[in-house]
């Protein structure tokens, strides 16, 4: 429904949407090859570094 109320209003920039569509895509791709490749572990270690790391940035930028 809100893309509906967006697409209706003229409020999206058709040109950024589709290179971000294609960008998404890309890296969907390359990241399911590079996750296949990946040993369970080491990815799931990748997942939650990057997870806590995120979550300290944000707490950071949400609090200091």
């Amino acid at each position: 429904m809100a893309a509906a109320t967006f697409i209706s209003a003229g409020a999206i920039s058709w040109p950024h949407t589709l290179l971000m569509i294609a960008t998404v895509m890309a890296g969907a791709f390359a990241g399911a090859a590079f996750a296949r490749r990946l040993p369970a572990i080491w990815l799931r270690r990748l997942v939650v570094a990057v997870g806590s790391v995120l979550s300290l940035i944000y707490f950071i930028k949400t609090y200091a």
